[in-house]
């Protein structure tokens, strides 16, 4: 989903690692070690730059699982991952 999600905010862009808000609905992932983002106990900032504190959320209302935010023009994507199984072909 992180993958889909950058692919998607980012069309044709490099990812800014520690400009990305994750929010989840519950429980913890990896999105938020693949964007630099942080709980509050995060890194402040480094001379007004490289703040990652406050990026990460949890217990977010949302009808996803995990939302993504470009903090630099605010553009969000919200999705959920929905298993199944795959049937190959009789043989």
């Amino acid at each position: 989903m992180t993958r889909a999600a950058l692919a998607w905010l980012y069309a044709g862009e490099t990812p800014r690692r520690g400009e990305i808000r994750v929010e989840l609905g519950q429980g913890v992932g990896v999105a938020g070690l693949v964007t630099g983002a942080a709980n509050e106990g995060g890194f402040k900032d480094l001379a007004g730059r490289f703040a990652r504190q406050g990026l990460l959320r949890f217990g977010v209302a949302m009808s996803g699982e995990i939302r993504f935010t470009r903090l630099d023009t605010g553009r969000r994507v919200e999705l959920s991952h929905r298993p199944r199984r795959y049937r190959g072909p009789p043989g």
